[in-house]
């Protein structure tokens, strides 16, 4: 099966070089000079936890499907999800920078990796190792609660921006981008998988595997992203610091779970 991978490992490839250097020139070059400090942080925290985690788990993944890994392929896409999640921001929500058009190029082909990548046939055969004793209700009860929080949370802050005129705590630009996106792509995604899971479907255990991987790394950028914009002066640059931190320890042990309960980790 690896053979018939060729052309989305191809791709990740790519992502893997282009994110890697795009984390990078940050330290040489002044790309985020015309971002107000909540966006300066964030970009910053995210370049770093893109370098050290991102990138590596990527290419570990990779590695891990090239050898025939059941467990290293959805834990490929999972991170394939990641890197097209958080260069969506850069493309759409960042200042035209020196990097847009890499921008533009990884994001292009993190999702046609990922859409080459989950081909149906196979998702299911893979799906369809995970034992019986997998705890796939209380791994979806999870995921239907991390949906919920995140779909409170940017409920919660369009109600206080609109109608009580207070501050979402970041540009409105920001704000409307990431609540966007988590509120259209992400959330109903995390909910559709989680049903999946529930009723206990193949393909179900093989999205939410991947799903919960991604969601391991994202809740680390935003952790990472606090020293920096505190340290340009965002006020509450830490207040959701302990909720990201919950998010990715509960996303963790779920991938975890999940992946130790594969009873073939290897496919052919």
């Amino acid at each position: 099966m690896a053979s018939k991978l060729r052309a989305p490992l191809i791709l990740s490839g790519a992502v893997a070089v282009l994110a890697a250097a795009s984390s990078v020139v940050p330290f040489f070059v002044d790309l985020y000079r015309r971002d107000p400090p909540f966006a300066l942080g964030a970009q910053q925290g995210t370049d770093l936890v893109t370098l050290i985690l991102g990138v590596p788990l990527l290419v570990t993944g990779m590695v891990l499907t090239m050898r025939g890994s059941a467990r290293g392929i959805l834990f490929w896409i999972g991170m394939l999800e990641y890197m097209l999640y958080k260069f969506v921001y850069y493309l759409l929500g960042a200042q035209m920078n020196e990097l847009f058009l890499v921008y533009a190029a990884i994001c292009a082909l993190s999702l046609l990796a990922v859409i080459s990548a989950m081909n149906n046939a196979w998702l299911t055969s893979i799906g369809s190792t995970f034992r019986r004793s997998t705890p796939a209700r209380r791994v979806s009860l999870f995921m239907f609660l991390f949906a919920a929080v995140l779909a409170a949370l940017w409920t919660y802050l369009w109600h206080r921006t609109i109608f009580e005129g207070a501050d979402a705590g970041m540009p409105a630009e920001a704000f409307h981008l990431i609540a966007s996106v988590d509120l259209t792509i992400f959330v109903p995604i995390v909910l559709v998988v989680a049903a999946m899971l529930w009723r206990r479907t193949p393909m179900g255990y093989a999205q939410a595997t991947s799903v919960m991987v991604m969601s391991t790394i994202y809740p680390l950028v935003l952790i990472a992203s606090a020293p920096f914009q505190a340290n340009a002066g965002v006020e509450g640059a830490w207040t959701t610091v302990p909720l990201w931190a919950a998010m990715s320890a509960g996303s963790l042990l779920c991938a975890f779970s999940l992946l130790r309960n594969m009873q073939n980790p290897k496919f052919g």
